[in-house]
């Protein structure tokens, strides 16, 4: 495969499946960074298609476009001709099949298989499940085949209440292939709709407005960076396989001030997702609103996808804190929560869409809206703007007038029709009311279609641009911000003792000329910035230039050698490097860390 060299170490992922099949994509990676080929074996007489990504150390690319295997081959050559005749495959050496064939688990619509690996010399198994309904003629069987050395298979879309066969078949890279093996039946069972297995599986924790509510099953995820909580709900236990895929996750940031009903909309998007009707007598909660004020962290919930889910992807939630009215403290500490969960280098940094939930019902922005639109532009830049869509609550049919102040506000400035796409009238407490109370006919379903029409943004090309949240752009951030900051404080104190010149100058012209003695000294009073060293308290760093004599940096978290420190260049090598803040730039080397910092006051000083 051809690439363009990123500049970074990267190995690929390989996709592929039989050409026109809709089945799951296969999937091989290679294993070393500068490996640009790789072997696969034909899926069955048939031609391929591919697709591949390059993966690295700040995320995954898009995959490429498809190639089918037949579009490789010269025009004059047979397609047929590539495929192993029957004399060929009787040259093969046959493998082994999986011997243990056990069904561990089937439902209406699915079955989960799992067997022993077969003892071969060799490596690189792969399996192909060939399965039929029973009493139907071998040759009309279905398959499947699993990536290499897995021992289990989930058989999706099978009819409920049918009994089929299947047997197994071991096959390498060399097109070598095993005899079948055993041949297993199982019968799935009846239908259960997805909600009704949830709400089983689900603690029912109260009764509101007639509708009992149940707290979602999550599983903790532990061993994570502790700038999140992380939860895993995989509604696919017990029900049916989880369908990964990397292009299949989307990812939405949700932020919003407190009582603005991020809690209440997230829940509502997770009840629309399972297939909740309003002739349900139950909701699901994914978020318990009485512990959502008293959220610290950045949690993140990992929702995968099964067949009945009326979205098409897996989905990953990220909710932040709520910022509060008239406490700056506590809303810069949340952008900053938000900003350091963001630098994690562990977790892949992709957003799909961040949400901006706006209580509609107050008909102007107000000062911490504002506030939060501005964190967020300071913590991934002007290229999110496109993707922020604004959730408003509490809103049902027309376009409620706080819309047109996010307009007149400048904060949308993308073209009429995207100005459309990125706003969305969301109702979610209709959700959450009694049947009797809402007008099935009207409300219900006008609130149904703008959550149709918000999903269906989201899975579209312009909802799948993801905004890129690598390392090193937000770092480079906070190092920006960090240069400006002691600018700023070395600029006021240069200002100080230019005005303090101009001072000198203007008293040395008003005194009076002597007479006779010329080298008379005089001496005059003047307000001036003197230099101090302060004392460091213990375990605190800063910068200090041993040229200059001036701190450079005043909170550093460097404690050796000074080449990482935020305010030095880091666009050049690191022995190149000098500072941004000292008067000299002069380089790191002569910067570190000593038990003071240098402060500036103004005083009285005779002259």
């Amino acid at each position: 495969m051809g690439y363009e060299d990123l500049g970074y170490p990267c190995k690929f992922l390989i996709e592929y499946r039989s050409k026109g099949s809709s089945d799951s994509w296969i999937q091989r990676r290679t294993t070393n960074p500068d490996q640009t080929q790789l072997d696969v074996s034909f899926l069955s007489s048939s031609a391929m298609e591919v697709r591949v990504a390059a993966e690295t150390c700040i995320g995954r690319s898009d995959f490429s476009d498809v190639v089918d295997t037949l579009s490789t081959l010269d025009s004059d050559e047979d397609p047929e001709s590539v495929l192993p005749s029957a004399d060929d495959k009787k040259k093969k050496v046959l493998l082994q099949p999986p011997t243990d064939v056990q069904v561990i688990s089937v439902t209406g619509t699915t079955a989960e298989l799992e067997w022993r690996l077969p003892h071969e010399d060799k490596c690189y198994l792969s399996y192909r499940i060939m399965y039929w309904i029973k009493g139907e003629d071998e040759s009309s069987a279905n398959f499947k085949e699993t990536v290499f050395d897995v021992s289990y298979c989930w058989l999706e879309d099978l009819e409920p209440e049918t009994t089929y066969q299947f047997h197994i078949i071991t096959f390498n890279d060399s097109n070598s292939e095993s005899q079948p093996g055993e041949t297993v039946e199982f019968t799935t069972t009846k239908h259960v709709k997805l909600t009704d297995t949830l709400v089983q599986r689900s603690k029912k924790t109260g009764v509101e407005n007639g509708l009992e509510l149940y707290a979602l099953p999550l599983t903790n995820v532990t061993g994570r960076p502790t700038t999140a909580e992380y939860f895993l709900f995989d509604a696919c236990k017990d029900i049916g396989p989880p369908l990964f895929g990397a292009d299949h996750d989307v990812t939405i940031l949700f932020v919003g001030a407190s009582g603005s009903g991020k809690t209440l909309l997230i829940n509502a998007m997770v009840n629309f997702i399972f297939g909740v009707t309003l002739d349900d007598l139950f909701r699901f909660q994914l978020i318990d609103p009485s512990e959502a004020d008293g959220q610290r962290k950045v949690t993140v919930y990992d929702i995968q996808r099964c067949d009945e889910f009326r979205f098409e992807d897996s989905l990953t939630i990220i909710d932040t804190p709520c910022y509060v009215e008239n406490d700056q403290v506590k809303n810069q500490e949340i952008t900053e929560t938000i900003r350091k969960f963001f630098e994690d280098e562990d977790r892949n940094q992709a957003v799909n869409l961040v949400g901006f939930v706006i209580d509609s019902s107050v008909p102007v922005l107000t000062p911490l809206q504002l506030y939060i639109y501005c964190s967020l532009i300071s913590i991934f830049g002007n290229d999110v703007i496109k993707n922020i869509h604004f959730l408003l609550t509490s809103a049902d049919k027309e376009d409620p007038s706080l819309w047109n102040a996010v307009v007149d506000a400048g904060l949308v400035t993308y073209g009429p029709f995207q100005c459309d796409q990125n706003h969305h009238k969301l109702n979610s407490s209709i959700y959450f009311c009694s049947n009797s109370e809402v007008d099935s006919s009207e409300c219900f379903w006008e609130w149904w279609e703008n959550f149709e029409t918000f999903f269906s943004t989201l899975s579209s090309a312009s909802g799948r641009k993801c905004v890129s949240l690598s390392k090193q752009l937000i770092e480079e951030k906070r190092r920006l911000v960090t240069v400006v900051n002691e600018l700023e404080v070395h600029m006021s104190v240069r200002i100080g003792q230019l005005r303090d010149l101009k001072s000198i100058c203007s008293n040395i012209r008003s005194l009076p000329r002597p007479a006779n003695n010329f080298n008379k000294n005089i001496e005059f009073k003047l307000d001036t910035v003197g230099e101090y060293k302060l004392s460091l308290p213990f375990g605190k760093y800063v910068t200090n230039c041993q040229t200059c004599k001036v701190t450079c940096h005043s909170i550093c978290g460097v404690k050796g050698g000074k080449v990482g420190c935020d305010v030095m260049d880091h666009s050049v090598p690191e022995d190149s490097r000098c500072c941004h803040v000292c008067p000299g730039k002069c380089s790191w080397k002569v910067h570190t860390n000593q038990p003071f910092y240098w402060i500036y006051s103004r005083q009285f000083r005779t002259i």
